[in-house]
């Protein structure tokens, strides 16, 4: 793909907004970092394209979906705990989260008609991110707002991959959450029972540092889940070493020093800043 299809200001606007400060600290914006195309399709006028950039010593990764080569979404992803990686953020823009995509209807001489539309860009992006999470076997754990349902539910889909289910993003029991907490240093305050079918054993939580907004507790829990086609989340993960937790500190900011990109985080901040200010006038 062509190099100008990078640019840092073209790219970080189909970056959520919580993962975009990380984009930018970590270098992963950096027009100079390898991009790898590793997913395409293609309908009529319409193309498809999937691309991840990973920062040499493999700590985080960015994939970006391009329509007919308009970056439309991405995943921000960095590593939390020796080779289990965390979702930072998905984000697909606004026009192109329908179920389809470029419907066209072909008509024939018989007077039947042919639908040529693609799948949805967030389908084909999760369903293709995921096809490469289980061929590399790479563990990710992710977070949901529990009021967020069509996010949980993409992440909950089952794929299937030449014969073999990649399975999907699995909630993590109240043991494992807690586990889960120490290794991201985020305080528990509450338990809250989801309402998923055939299963009472399921809990959100809502984080200590989140307000209950207007006190509907919907819009404060958490749902936190894992993916892995090597096993559950405590074989993976193991026993928690501070050792282990130091080096995974010293990695990120080796990253940072190595790769980064300061002044772009710093001039990304102040955009959102300025716009926050904008918006509350």
């Amino acid at each position: 793909m062509e190099q100008k299809l990078f640019d840092p200001q073209y790219i970080e606007e189909c970056i959520l907004d919580s993962a975009r400060g990380s984009a930018w600290l970590l270098g992963l914006l950096k027009q100079g970092l390898y991009a790898e195309s590793y997913a395409s399709l293609s309908n009529g006028e319409n193309h498809y394209t999937l691309v991840k950039k990973v920062l040499p010593n493999q700590f985080a990764r960015l994939d970006i979906m391009f329509v007919n080569n308009e970056p439309v979404g991405s995943i921000c992803v960095i590593e939390i705990y020796q080779g289990l990686y965390h979702m930072l953020g998905m984000y697909v823009k606004p026009s192109y989260r329908a179920k389809e995509y470029g419907k066209q209807l072909i008509p024939f001489s018989s007077g039947s008609v042919s639908d040529i539309s693609l799948p949805s860009p967030a389908k084909f992006m999760m369903e293709h991110y995921m096809r490469d999470l289980f061929e590399n076997k790479v563990s990710m754990t992710l977070e949901v707002m529990n009021y967020n349902a069509a996010a949980f539910r993409l992440y909950e889909k089952q794929f299937i991959y030449s014969g073999e289910s990649m399975n999907a993003f699995t909630l993590l029991s109240k043991e494992k959450i807690e586990k889960y907490s120490r290794l991201r240093s985020k305080s528990i305050g509450k338990w809250h029972p989801l309402d998923v079918e055939n299963d009472t054993e399921s809990y959100g939580v809502q984080w200590k540092h989140i307000p209950d907004y207007n006190n509907t507790s919907e819009w404060s829990i958490t749902r936190v889940y894992f993916y892995s086609p090597m096993g559950d989340f405590l074989s993976v993960i193991g026993v928690v070493s501070i050792a282990g937790l130091i080096r995974i500190k010293v990695k990120a900011f080796v990253s940072i020093f190595k790769y980064g990109d300061v002044f772009g985080f710093l001039e990304s901040a102040r955009k959102k800043i300025s716009l926050k200010r904008f918006t509350s006038k």
